[in-house]
């Protein structure tokens, strides 16, 4: 909000600054060709699933049973109210075909490359005109190369000049590693703590801890699944897998609990007084809804991974306190 330019302040015409007929304009769906609301929800949904991270690190806070339920609350609002502004406050300062393009390509050029091929979404990319952007960075007139002198992402242009531009892009690239980091910290937690419960019998080496007490041998097993997943080499296509995943544990998470309650064994105590077994069926329908939105094929080889799991389970008659 402090950043965004003034009105006429952008060194492109299509940066109007803070406008409401902008906002107006860029308020309805307008999907490029190749592009729907399933794969938009694949890029984002991730972004949302930092907020259980509290979940994740359960052994180190001091009162587990106050601070999850409390925390993970507060993270979702807060969450909600940040990613709803961001997204009104980008729209609100460019055009929509610039949002999506990025910097210096014009709108008829947007509209006759529409070809449904790969899509440009550039935020820190440079890029010295729309020709750099033709196929992933290839010009369209056989020169040029990676933006040269006159290269400027799309957040540098909307803030020229400002004292904000730099410390915009580091907060950007700072909270992409933050991101990262806090994944790579929890995962081998939280498959250390599997592995050690006895319940997955095929995972008791990753329950190994080096002298410092942390999960060496987690931690190679999922940085070696994240490197996998990089060397796939497209976020289109490594953002859906992420988001069924994510999306198949929460449905199992609600499953267990809808049933739980239901059956009332001994072991089923929620402290939190406001749980009801609506909202484990209610949150199971739901996950199990969007990961069909996304990607349905994806979805079904989740749901026939955790049944072969179960399955695998059951068959190895595993006993737990």
């Amino acid at each position: 909000l402090v950043a965004a330019p003034l009105p006429g302040g952008a060194t492109s015409p299509m940066v109007t600054g803070l406008s409401a007929r902008t906002l107006r304009d860029n308020w309805g769906p307008a999907y490029s060709d190749g592009v729907s609301f399933s794969e938009v929800l694949s890029v984002f949904y991730p972004c949302f699933t930092s907020m259980l991270a509290g979940l994740d690190r359960a052994k180190v806070l001091k009162n587990p049973e106050r601070s999850i339920p409390l925390g993970t609350i507060i993270a979702m609002c807060v969450s909600a109210v940040l990613y709803a502004s961001y997204m009104i406050l980008w729209g609100a300062v460019a055009d929509r075909d610039y949002l999506k393009h990025g910097p210096g390509r014009p709108a008829a050029a947007t509209a006759s490359s529409s070809d449904g091929g790969s899509q440009s979404r550039h935020l820190l990319a440079a890029a010295g005109g729309w020709e750099e952007y033709v196929d992933g960075g290839a010009a369209a007139g056989g020169g040029g190369g990676g933006g040269g002198g006159e290269s400027m992402s799309v957040v540098s242009e909307i803030t020229p000049g400002s004292w904000a531009t730099l410390p915009t892009q580091i907060g950007i690239i700072i909270t992409s590693l933050s991101q990262a980091m806090q994944c790579l910290i929890s995962a081998p937690q939280v498959l250390s703590a599997i592995a050690a419960d006895g319940t997955v019998p095929f995972l008791a080496r990753a329950a190994a801890l080096n002298r410092a007490g942390e999960p060496a041998v987690a931690l190679l097993l999922t940085t070696g699944l994240c490197a996998c997943a990089c060397m796939i080499g497209s976020l289109d296509a490594v953002a859906p897998l992420l988001s069924i995943c994510f999306l198949a544990m929460y449905a199992a998470l609600n499953l267990s609990t809808f049933v739980l309650d239901l059956t009332r064994p001994p072991s089923w105590r929620p402290t939190w007084r406001f749980f009801h077994w609506s909202a484990g069926l209610a949150g199971f329908l739901l996950c199990t809804i969007l990961a069909f939105l996304i990607r349905w094929y994806f979805t079904l080889v989740a749901i026939a991974a955790l049944a072969a799991l179960v399955a695998y389970i059951e068959s190895r008659r595993v006993q737990m306190d």
